[in-house]
């Protein structure tokens, strides 16, 4: 590997290349993707800073409410409240 590239993951070379195509007078279309994009914490949050919708694949482990759970403020950002009901495995 060329010594003037340095590695980056997949969700990493996405946000490169949205801000590339945004700064090139793309409009903000929906982001689609797989786990891997869905999975990565930095990717979901460029895209809510952004203000662009995002579909990615959610694995088995990951969980919802069927309607919106109370809110307290954490340490770092909103989490749910501990007298919320159990969320359900999205399937």
């Amino acid at each position: 590997m060329p010594k003037e590239l340095q590695f980056q993951t997949k969700p990493e070379i996405a946000i490169s290349l949205i801000q590339s195509a945004v700064a090139d007078g793309l409009s903000k279309a929906p982001v689609l993707g797989d786990a891997v994009y869905g999975n990565s914490w930095e990717l979901r949050n460029y895209l809510r800073q952004a203000a662009m919708e995002y579909f990615f694949h959610a694995e088995n482990h990951w969980l919802a409410w069927d309607s919106k759970p109370p809110l307290s403020r954490g340490t770092k950002l909103w989490t749910v409240d501990k007298e919320a009901e159990k969320a359900t495995p999205l399937l």
